[in-house]
């Protein structure tokens, strides 16, 4: 394709070139994507293994998964807060700076971890308690979730780790953890399912288990790859050097933060809603969460690319060819998104057989994929736009959106739809649907005022 400036597909776009060497879009976008298939698979294989042990220990961890996503989340928040600051002195030729960033956020990150798994430690079972878990799903709840809190700990240094290799242009390895992470996982949970004679070894304890084994060891491996690509961290040299970088972590961490907490809380309380719904609508609910986490991944990856090379380029000033780089990206998203959904809709026997045989189950999964073609359509735009915003520090607004819009529609409208009006996970998934597409919307707009603002700074300090 040509590489003018009117034309869509401009392969000149994909490459951001600094003192440290070029950042392409390809090789940072599919072992991203790839990464977050790895992550996802976790908690997938562990729910396809216990799903072989009992529907009670299925619920029970596919309820209780969504507490450690939001962890998770939490962490990934501040590892791009870290990230945006390191790609812009990357992008500004501040290397030195960079090194200090990516050492604070080492420290910080694990302060966090620690702080979180104590808390789950403790407070489980208020926890489950307002989940409207009861009876054995509730005792395996509480087990699950006090024993993997110890993996947030491994999680959280593995993160920060990770997100400093993508900063440098060394996501591929981030592929040979996930492998290693995943057979990790599957042995130790099949292990725990079906051949563990040990109580303490076996079904959701085991499978628990095995998440610490997993995080634990793909931690070692970072930490031998970071050493060995040399890339370096500085020390804060004191506390207030300490604090200072803290807080420009936070700032734009806390709001990248809550924006998917209060995400992942409204599908907490989604997921309380359907456990008042007839069985298996609850069991549904978490098979097609699974499913379904796979289908937004692409779009999620190419997001997390872009963001790093929008990154550089906002520290360089480069702000217009940011622009161009969404437009492209778009087009790419938004009818690879189109295509995953309707191979799952139209997958669907066999990936849901995977988990279950109801037939019950099967119906109502239909009606929640079609919804969901509509939903991912949303998230291609959001994707890009959002993660954009955060690479120029520009994430306060869309933290407030975020919270507005998905308490408005995935939680009161899904109550009102799936529970007051019996449309049932369909009204959940209708509620999501209109969160999603509002967010999409509003992140596109203000991304444009974002670039006018930016564009006419610039102009401002050149004149």
């Amino acid at each position: 394709m040509s590489t003018g400036r009117g034309k869509i597909f401009d392969k000149s776009l994909l490459t951001v070139t600094t003192s440290l060497g070029s950042l392409r879009f390809v090789p940072l976008a599919i072992p991203i994507f790839l990464e977050l298939i790895f992550n996802h698979l976790l908690s997938t294989v562990s729910t396809v293994v216990l799903s072989g042990y009992s529907d009670e220990a299925v619920v029970a961890t596919g309820s209780v998964n969504i507490v450690f996503s939001l962890c998770v989340l939490l962490f990934s928040g501040m590892s791009t807060g870290a990230s945006v600051i390191i790609s812009n002195h990357i992008g500004a030729e501040k290397l030195s700076d960079a090194k200090k960033t990516g050492g604070t956020a080492v420290l910080f990150l694990g302060m966090i971890g620690l702080g979180f798994a104590g808390i789950l430690l403790l407070f489980a079972p208020l926890l489950v308690r307002w989940m409207n878990l009861t009876g054995l799903v509730r005792e395996y709840a509480i087990a699950y979730m006090r024993i993997r809190a110890i993996a947030l700990i491994f999680a959280a240094f593995s993160n920060v780790l990770l997100a400093t290799m993508r900063c440098y242009g060394f996501p591929r390895y981030t592929v040979m953890i996930g492998i290693v992470k995943n057979i990790c996982n599957l042995l130790c949970s099949t292990y725990a399912v079906y051949y563990a004679k040990i109580p303490e070894l076996s079904g959701v304890h085991g499978v628990a288990l095995g998440h610490i084994a997993s995080e634990c060891i793909s931690l070692m491996i970072v930490i031998f790859f970071f050493a060995r690509l040399k890339l370096g961290m500085s020390r804060p040299e004191s506390a207030r050097t300490f604090l200072g970088a803290a807080k420009r972590i936070l700032a734009i961490g806390i709001p990248t933060c809550v924006s998917g907490a209060g995400y992942t809380l409204s599908q907490i309380v989604t997921n309380s809603f359907a456990q008042l719904l007839p069985w298996p609508a609850p069991a549904a609910k978490i098979y097609c969460s699974n499913i379904l986490s796979y289908a937004y991944l692409f779009s999620s990856g190419c997001g997390h690319a872009n963001a790093l090379m929008a990154g550089r380029l906002h520290g360089a000033g480069r702000h217009d060819r940011a622009d161009r780089l969404n437009k492209m990206l778009v087009h790419f998203t938004v009818p690879i998104n189109l295509l995953i959904s309707l191979g799952i809709l139209l997958l669907r026997v066999p990936l849901l057989s995977m988990f279950s045989d109801e037939k019950e189950i099967f119906t109502i999964a239909i009606g929640v994929f079609l919804v969901d073609i509509l939903i991912e359509q949303a998230r291609a735009f959001s994707h890009i736009y959002e993660y954009s915003l955060r690479s120029t520090g520009d994430v306060l607004p869309t933290m407030l959106t975020t919270l507005a819009s998905c308490w408005i529609f995935s939680v009161a409208l899904s109550y009102i739809l799936g529970i007051h009006l019996g449309l049932g996970l369909i009204g959940f998934y209708i509620g999501l649907a209109l969160d999603e597409w509002t967010r999409a919307a509003f992140t596109f707009f203000r991304w444009k005022h974002r670039i006018a603002v930016l564009s006419g700074k610039k102009q401002k300090a050149v004149s």
